[in-house]
């Protein structure tokens, strides 16, 4: 936890202190996550479980057609005796395929945020009427006895807006609870732009809500001479727990900080919104401000689950033939050299934390310093073993990456993970390309666009660097389920291809 700072800059004025007694200068102690909360849910939980709920809706119209035949020939309603058998089976997967038409709610806080469901009967009444409308007259044209009796409709319609307005008030009561115990809650941090922090913590209690964990109050200082955690403290913090939305507070800014602010927010997996302090009167998380998004996540909601789960599903899929494989390497290695025959080495993944990456051996063992990738290999280099040189050139020395995958570390497709104290030119990525901390916003990955695009092996000169990390980068901002299914498609032409690159 980073401390709180013991003096201020001079002149600087102490936090007002409001009804919140000492909120305000809490602010300025970042924090992780309560250690008696081993969980949380984020908003991506709100966004998915209102998308399913479109299958139990359709479901429960579904359900109340045939409820509503069986209540009206109970009734002795003889007209629609006649009806009673596949015609109400037709009408009601009509209703169902178009109940994703109804109205999901009022207008959200957030253009990227789920339109809230609605339980009130006012919200529901009219898109439901226009709905059995349509079912009415679509079912006119396609049942043998024409329209369906106007009693069965009414009967139908009132049943299905009344089994809607329970299911999503009881979804809104769950989201409640979940709130209101701390479980369904969004990591959000404060970046201030001014001198002092006056003006930010004016804004600090609209922020502080049951479904908000506000992380800490950041200087936009990057020179380290403020009194305050600063933005280097919040990618720190970042690295511990996850930070889902970064607040940037100012009252003007030039386009040059701005780019500095942004440059380094975007090492996280985080959204950031740029908050112009008294200018319109925004709704959300900032009341009577203007703002505008300055970065998105790269992926949330449904792109993450689909991604997690190709992700799961070709490493379970590829397990039957890589098993065989890695134990037939791992007595080769044995036998080839004295040492291990898997090492781990450290690595940057997202967020720019650090993890243990596992690969194979392929080189004379002389100890864990030397496999900590700060020399990079040559072509040529008396290090490599006999069975190394194979494997580095199939790049069969990272199938225990599959391991990382299956913690949760890695990503079948992404960026290739860099060893933290590897140099290029005798400098780090890092000095060379200033963009080269973006490629953390993602989880790495066995293989990637760069290097389908002829970027394997050792980046021997700068300009490599940069080629690597602007593919890195339009890999991120251009992601989609088919891009990654095309980059594992040409993954093994494109290995044999360029294979005299690794080395």
């Amino acid at each position: 936890m980073i401390a709180k700072p013991s003096a201020r800059k001079p002149g600087a004025s102490p936090p007002r202190r409001d009804a919140a007694g000492g909120a305000r200068d809490d602010a300025f102690n970042p924090k992780t996550p309560a250690a008696d909360r081993s969980w949380r849910l984020t908003s991506d939980y709100e966004i998915l479980t209102r998308d399913l709920l479109l299958l139990p809706e359709a479901s429960i119209i579904g359900t109340a057609a045939f409820v509503s035949s069986a209540l009206l020939i109970a009734r002795g309603h003889g007209e629609w005796s006649g009806h009673a058998d596949g015609s109400v089976t037709t009408l009601a997967l009509i209703a169902a395929l178009l109940s994703p038409l109804i109205p999901r709610g009022g207008r959200p806080a957030r253009p990227d945020q789920p339109v809230p469901l609605s339980p009130r009967a006012a919200s529901l009444a009219l898109p439901i009427g226009l709905l059995f409308l349509l079912v009415a007259v679509g079912g006119s044209q396609i049942l043998p006895g024409g329209m369906p009796p106007a009693s069965f409709m009414l009967t139908w319609a009132a049943l299905s807006c009344l089994c809607l307005m329970t299911v999503r008030a009881l979804f809104t009561l769950h989201l409640k609870i979940l709130r209101r115990r701390g479980v369904l809650r969004e990591r959000v941090a404060i970046v201030w732009c001014g001198e002092t922090p006056e003006d930010a913590l004016d804004y600090f209690p609209s922020v502080t809500r049951a479904d908000i964990d506000v992380v800490g109050m950041f200087h936009a200082s990057f020179d380290g001479r403020s009194n305050y955690p600063t933005i280097n403290d919040l990618t720190e913090l970042a690295r511990r727990a996850p930070v889902d939305r970064v607040l940037v507070i100012t009252k003007q800014l030039t386009s040059t900080r701005l780019q500095t602010i942004a440059g380094k927010l975007k090492t996280l997996d985080a959204e950031a919104l740029l908050c112009f302090e008294g200018a319109g009167h925004g709704e959300g998380p900032i009341a009577g401000s203007m703002r505008m998004e300055l970065i998105r996540r790269p992926l949330r909601g449904w792109d993450k689950v689909l991604k997690a789960a190709q992700d799961r599903f070709i490493v379970l899929l590829s397990l039957p033939l890589t098993l065989p494989a890695m134990a037939l390497i791992a007595l080769a290695i044995r036998i080839d050299s004295p040492g291990p025959v898997l090492f781990r080495q450290t690595r940057h993944g997202k967020n720019d934390a650090e993890f243990q990456i596992f690969k194979f051996r392929t080189m004379v063992w002389k100890g864990a310093a030397e496999a900590a990738g700060a020399r990079q290999t040559t072509r040529g280099d008396s290090r490599i073993t006999r069975i190394g040189g194979f494997l580095r050139m199939t790049s069969l020395d990272e199938l225990p990456q599959i391991f990382n995958v299956l913690r949760g570390e890695m990503s079948i497709v992404g960026p290739r993970p860099h060893p933290v104290l590897m140099r290029t030119e005798d400098r780090l990525a890092e000095d060379i390309a200033p963009a080269y901390p973006h490629r953390h916003r993602v989880k790495p990955g066995l293989t990637g666009l760069a290097q389908i695009n002829g970027s394997r092996g050792a980046m021997e000169t700068a300009e490599q660097v940069r080629h690597r990390v602007e593919h890195d980068l339009r890999y991120i901002e251009n992601w989609s389920l088919s891009l990654d299914l095309e980059i594992i498609a040409l993954t093994p032409v494109r290995l044999v291809r360029h294979g005299d690159k690794a080395f």
